[in-house]
């Protein structure tokens, strides 16, 4: 193999390898945590970092402890879902319905569009806001 013949190989190689990082950074949730939860509306404890739940019908999802930071649930239905100690950092919230959610210890720092989420009556209890600070316990329906 010639030296021009080994650079551009060399080359390829290269591209290659940043094609398949890139990807990797793209989409970090888990494809089968994602189906569970859109099949269930079940999956505590998964990964769904980045997920694009844009306008999904989540009433009554079980997502405790879930991973949702950099999520895009803009006008998601979220009514009576649990979210206890979820990460919604960094998430978009647009729209979002989160009337009579659990959002107990949930960690909202950094998400998108907050102010337009409804959270009617749901329970935002030691939730960590959007500035950092903490909500009083008993907060209903706004961080106290």
């Amino acid at each position: 193999m010639n030296t021009w013949s080994r650079k551009i190989w060399a080359i390829t190689a290269l591209a290659a390898l940043v094609c398949l990082l890139a990807m990797g950074q793209a989409g970090a949730w888990v494809e089968e945590d994602l189906a569970k939860l859109l099949n269930m509306k079940e999956c505590e404890e998964c990964d769904l970092s980045g997920a694009d739940l844009s306008g999904t019908n989540l009433h009554y999802a079980k997502l405790s402890r879930a991973n949702l930071s950099g999520a895009n649930l803009s006008r998601a239905k979220l009514y009576r879902a649990n979210l206890y100690n979820a990460d919604l950092s960094g998430a978009d919230l647009g729209s979002a319905e989160l009337i009579n959610a659990s959002l107990l210890a949930a960690n909202l720092r950094d998400a998108k569009n907050v102010d337009s989420a409804n959270f009617a009556n749901a329970d935002l209890s030691a939730a960590t806001w959007t500035d950092g600070r903490r909500c009083k316990p008993k907060s209903m329906g706004e961080c106290k």
